[in-house]
């Protein structure tokens, strides 16, 4: 088990995909909310055209 670097670390990188949830931008919105960190409603960015 690796020790808790408190103030040492600057940056941590992570991957979402798919697969866990079904809808990535949601699993990293889950994410976000679980350590704490704001993030963004997607109807408050406004009407977002669709791809198909």
């Amino acid at each position: 088990m690796i020790p808790i670097l408190h103030g040492q670390v600057r940056e941590v990188f992570g991957f979402v995909n798919n697969q866990f949830a079904g809808h990535a931008p949601a699993s990293v919105r889950m994410l976000q909310q679980r350590l704490g960190i704001p993030s963004v409603d997607p109807s408050a960015i406004g009407d977002q055209p669709s791809l198909f």
